[in-house]
């Protein structure tokens, strides 16, 4: 069409995601923000800040690292220790715990650097969209909160097709998924992650030599096809144990016949074997079934 933009390519690999993980948000704040606020590091969920109006200076371990002027984002994928401060009297600010899957280790997570800012110009193409988020969050009617999450996880999908079309993360999953051959390759993978799949069989999916998709898929995406596929399983067993299935069952939905092999595979990605992960976390259900932003203190 001549429009530069890159369009997604069947199957629908990001929705495939979004199935399998069961991403969750949780809205805590809407309104002013007048003082700086501190926002403990959680491993468990990222953390959202979206600027409407005002400016927010963002520092971590007392160093400025970026200034959010509305329209705005910043995004924690992983969680990380953060602080915000507003520059001058309030800024209008919606923050929210996101859940992308996995534990903060999840192939969606996984994609966005350790910080996401976007502002001024580079936002936007997302107005309308905190246009929307902002009025829900003022309207205050019945059932604002599920609204509030809902339209969170909405603005997560828009906001990875936004960075996907605009090809601003350059390595990762969204650099697959903007590369036609690739996408149809991890979309095949996400769809179909117990598959016995080879280096040969990715590359056929792709219509590519052995040779060549192996090399564009490391140049693209910045690890091996069969690493990426370990990460892929490995976050999926993540999820499903988080949701209470059994070791043997999660190792086989994600293609280990043997679960013994399972455990190795995950112990050396985890640092710890299934069960005690399982017993670390405390079967981690989805943010947006629990009120996690009291992680942050005003001072």
């Amino acid at each position: 069409m001549g429009t530069g933009i890159k369009k997604l390519s069947e199957p629908d690999s990001l929705s495939a995601l979004f199935a399998r993980f069961g991403p969750g948000a949780r809205v805590f704040h809407t309104g002013d923000f007048c003082r700086a606020s501190t926002f403990a590091e959680d491993d468990g969920a990222g953390h959202l800040h979206m600027v409407k109006n005002g400016t927010l200076v963002v520092t971590e371990n007392g160093e400025e690292i970026a200034r959010v002027e509305g329209p705005g984002l910043v995004f924690y994928p992983r969680g990380t220790a953060h602080r915000l401060a507003p520059v001058g009297p309030a800024a209008t600010v919606l923050c929210a715990m996101v859940d992308l899957g996995g534990g903060g280790e999840g192939p969606l997570a996984r994609t966005f650097p350790e910080r996401l800012v976007l502002s001024g110009e580079d936002a936007i193409p997302l107005d309308p969209l905190f246009d929307l988020l902002f009025t829900e969050a003022f309207d205050r009617r019945f059932g604002r909160q599920a609204a509030l999450d809902g339209l969170v996880l909405f603005f997560m999908v828009r906001l990875i097709r936004h960075l996907i079309e605009t090809a601003r993360i350059e390595t990762g999953l969204l650099a697959a998924l903007a590369d036609a051959r690739l996408a149809r390759v991890v979309g095949a993978l996400h769809e179909r992650p117990e598959r016995a799949w080879t280096l040969e069989a990715m590359a056929d999916v792709a219509g590519m030599s052995r040779a060549r998709f192996a090399d564009r898929f490391k140049r693209n995406v910045g690890v091996t096809a069969a690493e990426y596929l370990t990460d892929l399983r490995l976050g999926m067993a993540r999820a499903l144990l988080g949701k209470g299935r059994t070791v043997k069952a999660a190792s086989a939905a994600v293609g280990y016949a043997d679960p013994a092999a399972f455990s190795r595979a995950f112990r050396k990605r985890t640092g710890a074997n299934p069960r005690a992960w399982i017993a670390g976390t405390g079967h981690a259900e989805s943010v947006s079934g629990q009120d996690r932003g009291r992680s942050s203190r005003s001072t």
